[in-house]
């Protein structure tokens, strides 16, 4: 709640000075704060518990499979750990979501694009089936690659970085946004025209 605050805070300051949107602040309705504790929920219990079955059967159950990653990388730094697991997030979430806008898997993905208006809280707006594959895939990649400390460092940054991007605000990396999404490219996508999705 401190940090959805804050980040209302700089929405409405960015706004503000920018003078993009200046016609008032976002509305908040009732609906995404129930999205938002929804994934709260889902993301604490199905991310923590894949991403601990993962890491079990990475170390006891399957070691000669995936003992090759999982104990490469357990000596690795604790930030070295948190950037390989976003890295591989990155790329999975890519092909991931390119399936989640086909005919099939579109009805589930449909809810995110729901909103007209983006705001931080819309980030979480996910249909609870869509967010739990997404949280079991995030969590079996986190436990198989990197420590359950890593998994969480890393699950904490992809749900802020998710928040910022869902922001109000004209934020722009230039050529960059193809490669690293930004808020404006996130909105882009968000858009009601064809293309964008």
């Amino acid at each position: 709640l401190v940090f959805g605050g804050m980040l209302t805070l700089v929405e409405i300051a960015v706004r503000a000075v920018t003078r993009h949107g200046a016609q008032g602040t976002t509305a908040y309705k009732l609906r995404d704060v129930v999205y938002f504790l929804l994934a709260a929920f889902i993301d604490a219990a199905v991310f923590l518990t894949s991403s601990a079955f993962a890491e079990t059967m990475a170390t006891e159950r399957l070691p000669d499979l995936l003992s090759g990653v999982s104990v490469a990388m357990a000596p690795w730094p604790l930030a070295l750990q948190v950037v390989m697991i976003l890295f591989i997030w990155d790329v999975v979430a890519y092909g991931s979501h390119r399936l989640l806008h086909t005919p099939w898997l579109w009805p589930l993905h449909a809810v995110h694009h729901a909103p007209r208006q983006l705001c931080w809280l819309a980030s979480t707006r996910s249909h609870p089936l869509n967010q739990f594959l997404v949280k079991l895939v995030q969590g079996v990649i986190a436990g198989s690659v990197g420590s359950l400390a890593g998994a969480a460092i890393a699950g904490g940054i992809a749900r802020l970085y998710g928040h910022f991007i869902h922001l109000r605000v004209p934020i722009s990396y230039g050529w960059l946004d193809y490669v690293i999404v930004s808020p404006f490219l996130h909105h882009w996508h968000h858009a009601v025209e064809p293309g964008a999705r």
